[in-house]
Formats: structure tokens, C-alpha cells, sequence
């Protein structure tokens, strides 16, 4: 018995073929997305914009081959949620209680998250506070590993056993 694919051409938006955007099926999906959205709270919408930017960041983090220029700072995810609230950093600052010009610098990337200010942005975004922890740290990894990268490569197993023996 010979499989049945239900669209040969792939599903769409599994990156597997075209997406034809001027088809019925996409159409009729666009219209219960948009039905759907409608249909939410204002809250309920806040969350689900709140809920994209999580998975920028998570996508962030599992993109192994991030480029130097390609680098999102801890900053830059706190903008845009800030943003999608409509919240000023002066009064986000004082409701964590948190310096203005210390979080202005963490916006601008001059100064680097701590523990408090994940766990705090934690809460309040409903996000793991570990997730800012390691976007700072690939920010940094990245940055050791472009300035030092010749004495970094020197460094292997074979190097070592050589050395040890």
C-alpha cells in the first residue's frame, strides 16, 4: 500500500517547501489566527507577545553558530519587552528597585545582569531567570573566544596526552 501525503509539497511552515500565502488554506489559517486573537483579553495578548519574544530568546540561545554581529545583548530582550508594555525604564527600575542609571546601563550593555535582576524579570515575565543568565554568558563566551582565539585553538586532547606522556 502506497503512503497518501494529504500536501506533497510540504506542510506549510515547516520550512520543508514554498509558502504559498495567497492559497485558501493560508487564507482560512490567517482568518482563525486572527478570530482567534480577537477573541483574547488584552492581558491574554500582552502574555502571547510576551511569549514570542521568550522564544527569541530560547531560539537565541540554541543557534550555536550566533556571529559576532549577529550578538542580542540581555539589553535588547528587556527593550523589547519593556516596549511591548509600554513601560519607560525609569519606572521599571523603581518598581524592581533597581538604580536608573545601573539599568540604563544594562539596557545599553554596559553593565551585566545579576541574579536579582533575573529572578525579578523572572516573575514579572513569567521566564525562567536562568535564561538571562545564559544569554550574558554566551555574550561573553563569544567575545573571549573572538579576542583570545588563537591561544584558544592551541588547546586539545591530542596536546595534552602528548604533553603527558
Amino acid at each position: 500500500m502506497k503512503n497518501k501525503f494529504m500536501n506533497e509539497g510540504g506542510i506549510n511552515g515547516l520550512g520543508l517547501s514554498k509558502i504559498d500565502t495567497e492559497s485558501k488554506d493560508f487564507k482560512d489559517l490567517q482568518a482563525t489566527i486572527l478570530s482567534k486573537y480577537n477573541l483574547q483579553s488584552d492581558i491574554e495578548k500582552l502574555k502571547n507577545k510576551i511569549l514570542s519574544i521568550r522564544f527569541q530568546m530560547e531560539s537565541y540561545l540554541d543557534n550555536e553558530t550566533t556571529l559576532e554581529n549577529e550578538k542580542i545583548m540581555v539589553g535588547d530582550f528587556i527593550k523589547k519587552l519593556l516596549s511591548t508594555l509600554s513601560i519607560k525604564n525609569s519606572v521599571f527600575s523603581d518598581y524592581i528597585n533597581y538604580d536608573l542609571k545601573k539599568f540604563n546601563d544594562l539596557i545599553e550593555g554596559k553593565e551585566k545582569i545579576n541574579s536579582d535582576v533575573a529572578i525579578k524579570l523572572g516573575k514579572i515575565f513569567d521566564l525562567n531567570p536562568t535564561i538571562w543568565l545564559q544569554i550574558e554568558n554566551k555574550n561573553e563566551l563569544m567575545q573571549e573566544i573572538k579576542s583570545k582565539k588563537e591561544i584558544y585553538n592551541k588547546y586539545n586532547l591530542e596536546s595534552l596526552l602528548s604533553i603527558a606522556s
